[in-house]
């Protein structure tokens, strides 16, 4: 038998100690799953402070920062990934939601789904091509009951959620997982329902007139009285007015409306928000009280000839990469530019139509409720050119601001 030498043996020596810290490092990488508790709190919170932020623009990303600001180490660049982590930590307990269709996609109604809660994740997945499509963050639920999420790449901000609609909606689940959550507050244990809510939701209120807020929240499973509180917010996120209610079984909304005075508004963009807070304060604290409502609104002037020239002279369509002429069959194309206005851009719509067959290949319908909309995230993603058949196309955009003036362009090319 050959004996090493030392130059051999300490060769030997270094690759045995590189291999053991190799595996101590792939073993610390893992997730304990016996100290993983998720805080439900601070992933929201992550999710409001950075719903349209490009650093995590992929959706999976965003809910994988989502979940490490709540506590859950992971981070994911894809949904099949983010599924893979997440069942790991959580021994594979995943379920499927009822879920009801809708001509934009499937949606999810929480009373149809006891089980789902804030600060879990809905993850969209097509059965026969064995693909997760979407993945989402859950926030809360809407005015009807339905659950609302924080997403990217098409940026979402807590609003109804809708499994992917640009794919066959008969092949289409979502799932959902249940995650180790830390022991919560009284005021997120509570049971909360509501009915027949009227607030104002993306709408534009004249200055000087009231609104009136009406419609009924059950909260139960509360072993003490709580404030509920509703806020008006500026822009800024600062407390304008606020109006408390000590909490019974039973809220009726019509109660804030001696306190919450809409007519003084002057002209600007607001927030209505109203919590269950455990701590009551007049200024609103994101993070430190459950949000049961938010909604946006535009307090706007009254109307005189000046402003209804503007009104119907101010949708811009600033359009710099459009298609025209012909592009070959199998080409990409993006789009860029801007749609903006003086108001609100209340809806948006893009669609790929073909001239010959009349046969609309893809379109998007977006409610931003902002000035100017960038034409290169979701109305570019939701345009795709490469898979078009040869013809002649429109590819049109139609804009309407929040005073009902609307206006669109349209640009024909042909697939060669």
């Amino acid at each position: 038998m050959k004996r090493l030498n030392k130059h051999s043996t300490s060769l030997f020596s270094l690759l045995l100690l590189l291999c053991i810290a190799l595996s101590s490092l792939v073993v610390n990488a893992a997730p304990n799953k016996e100290t993983i508790n998720y805080n439900r709190e601070s992933a929201i919170e992550y999710a409001k402070q950075n719903w349209y932020s490009t650093v995590s623009n992929h959706c999976a990303c965003f809910v994988s920062a989502c979940l490490q600001a709540g506590g859950i180490p992971i981070d994911e660049t894809n949904v099949r990934g983010l599924y893979n982590a997440v069942i790991d930590i959580t021994d594979n307990k995943w379920y499927s939601l009822t879920t009801e269709e809708t001509s934009w996609g499937l949606t999810v109604k929480k009373s149809d789904n006891p089980d789902l809660h804030e600060g879990d994740i809905l993850l969209s997945y097509c059965p026969r091509c064995n693909l997760f499509l979407h993945a989402a963050l859950m926030g809360g639920t809407d005015a009807d009951g339905y659950v609302s999420v924080y997403a990217h790449s098409m940026p979402k901000n807590n609003e109804r959620f809708y499994a992917d609609h640009w794919h066959d909606i008969s092949n289409l689940k979502v799932y959902s997982i249940m995650l180790p959550t830390q022991s919560s507050p009284a005021i997120y244990q509570a049971e909360v329902q509501m009915s027949n809510i009227k607030i104002p939701s993306n709408i534009c209120i004249k200055q000087g007139e009231g609104i009136s807020l009406s419609g009924e929240i059950n909260i139960y499973n509360l072993d003490t009285s709580y404030p509920v509180i509703g806020y008006i917010l500026d822009s800024q996120g600062t407390t304008l007015q606020y109006n408390e209610l000590q909490t019974q079984e039973f809220v009726d909304l019509a109660s804030f409306n001696n306190g919450l005075d809409f007519s003084i508004l002057e002209p600007g963009n607001y927030e209505f928000v109203m919590t269950l807070s455990s701590s009551p304060t007049p200024q609103f604290m994101p993070g430190e009280a459950r949000e049961l409502l938010r909604s946006n609104f535009e307090v706007v002037r009254v109307e005189t000839e000046q402003d209804s020239y503007a009104k119907n002279n101010n949708l811009i369509f600033d359009v710099t990469c459009y298609p025209t002429g012909e592009l070959s069959f199998g080409q990409p194309y993006g789009i860029r530019g801007t749609i903006s206005s003086l108001y609100q851009l209340a809806y948006v719509y893009a669609e790929l139509r073909c001239v010959d067959t009349d046969t609309v290949y893809h379109q998007i319908e977006l409610h931003p409720y902002v000035k100017t909309i960038d034409l290169k995230h979701e109305i570019n993603e939701a345009m795709i050119f490469n898979d078009l058949p040869h013809g002649q196309y429109n590819f049109t955009l139609e804009a309407k601001n929040s005073t009902g003036y609307s206006d669109n362009i349209s640009f024909v090319f042909y697939i060669v």
